[in-house]
C-alpha cells in the first residue's frame, strides 16, 4: 500500500503505533496546516477508538472529542498566505 493510503486507513490492531503516528502527525499539522495531515490524524483517532485499546470510559470520551475537532480541521479550507 501506498505511503498516503497508509495515513489514510491505518490498521486499527497496533495501537501504541498508532499512537506513535498520532503524536507525528499532529507536529506535522501544527508546523504546516496541511488538510492531509488532518484527515491523517482524523483516520488515526477512529482508528484508535475502534481497536479497543481504551477501555477507561474518560479517555474513550476524550478520543471521540479529539475526533470531532480533527474532523473540523479536516474539513476547513487551508488559510490563506499572509499579505504584506
Amino acid at each position: 500500500m501506498d505511503r498516503p493510503l497508509q495515513l489514510l486507513a491505518p490498521a486499527p490492531d497496533d495501537a501504541p503505533r498508532l499512537r506513535l503516528r498520532l503524536a507525528r502527525l499532529v507536529r506535522h499539522y501544527a508546523r504546516t496546516g496541511s488538510p492531509l495531515a488532518a484527515r491523517a490524524v482524523v483516520a488515526h483517532l477512529a482508528a484508535l477508538l475502534g481497536s479497543g485499546a481504551l477501555r477507561e470510559p474518560e479517555a474513550r470520551c476524550a478520543c471521540r472529542r479529539l475526533l470531532a475537532h480533527w474532523r473540523c480541521l479536516a474539513a476547513a479550507r487551508p488559510a490563506l498566505p499572509a499579505s504584506r
